[in-house]
């Protein structure tokens, strides 16, 4: 067993050494700079060969660099041209701008323009004409009333004369006595969701606003004060309420206080609705506290005309 270690450690010396001697060899590749050798005339004894004198292989050359890329023989843009051609197009949009600024605003075709090389015309468009900007309101509303600012609206003119407000709710006629504005309750009713005290909500919409001081007319169910003979005031409401127990009781966005420019006499007295016209008016009635404010009313009528429709069944009485 002794002999067999022995000889494993023999080989394994053996190889080393053999690699050794192997690597520690200089390699006979002449240096690269090294010149080829010139035969030697016939003539001429041959040196005795040496070690250094033995063949050489012959050394690698450099490989011979490429040829510098050289400039396309495309024509190229001059300083002078670039000028020529940046000076043009300022000239172009000069003259779209005058054209587009100057009295003569018409849709028409300009000058062409150069875009990419290439002549492309270009059309001036009248945005401000094709655009369905909205009408101001016939009657410009107050900027703010009382305490209160009022918020813009959008007005537009339907082919039939009525107002389209907001592009939602309609109104009719002019504000005046002869052709009073003919509101709806949803417009009314719908200025809750902009002006609510209790909420911090302290803007008046201006499609309410607007009717303030103007002349307005509206159909709704009535009130009279209770046991007055010839009232010359009632409140007018969307839903129906007999001023104590029967109905739903009204709020301040759906119900008028009016005042009438007459006294109602006879079977009017017993009038569940009917209509009303008047001078409107938009005067928020608000209680205020330390921890909240309360609005109590918002819509007013004076001097207002009534006119019964339905009369209940104590009429003739």
């Amino acid at each position: 067993m002794r002999i067999f270690w022995a000889l494993i450690a023999l080989l394994i010396l053996l190889a080393a050494a053999a690699m050794f001697f192997t690597s520690s060899k200089p390699p006979r590749i002449a240096p690269p700079n090294t010149p080829a050798t010139t035969p030697t005339p016939p003539t001429a004894p041959a040196p005795a060969p040496t070690a250094d004198s033995a063949p050489q292989a012959v050394a690698p050359t450099a490989p011979t660099p490429a040829p510098a890329p050289t400039t396309p023989t495309t024509p190229t843009s001059t300083p002078a041209d670039l000028a020529a051609a940046a000076d043009a197009e300022q000239a172009i949009l000069d003259s779209i701008a005058a054209k587009h600024s100057g009295p003569q605003h018409a849709a028409k075709t300009t000058k062409p323009s150069i875009t990419d090389g290439k002549e492309k015309p270009t059309v001036a468009t009248d945005k401000t004409a094709a655009a369905t900007t909205p009408t101001t309101p016939p009657t410009r509303a107050p900027a703010k009333i009382g305490e209160y600012t009022v918020t813009g609206a959008t007005f537009r003119n339907r082919d039939d004369g009525a107002l389209v407000v907001d592009e939602k709710y309609i109104i009719r006629g002019e504000g005046t006595q002869a052709k009073p504005y003919v509101v709806s309750w949803e417009m009314l009713v719908a200025s809750e969701g902009d002006f609510d005290p209790s909420k911090g909500k302290n803007t008046i919409p201006e499609r309410v606003a607007m009717l303030h001081d103007k002349v307005v007319t509206i159909t709704g169910y009535i009130a009279f004060p209770l046991m007055t003979p010839k009232p010359t005031e009632l409140l007018m409401m969307l839903n129906q309420w007999d001023g104590c127990c029967m109905g739903v009781p009204p709020t301040p966005y759906d119900a008028i206080e009016v005042k009438i420019n007459k006294p109602v006499s006879g079977d009017a007295r017993f009038a569940i609705n009917g209509t009303v016209r008047g001078t409107f008016k938009v005067e928020p009635y608000v209680t205020k506290t330390p921890t909240v404010s309360w609005l109590n009313g918002l819509y007013l009528m004076e001097n207002a005309e009534f006119a019964a429709a339905d009369i209940g069944a104590g009429a003739g009485s």
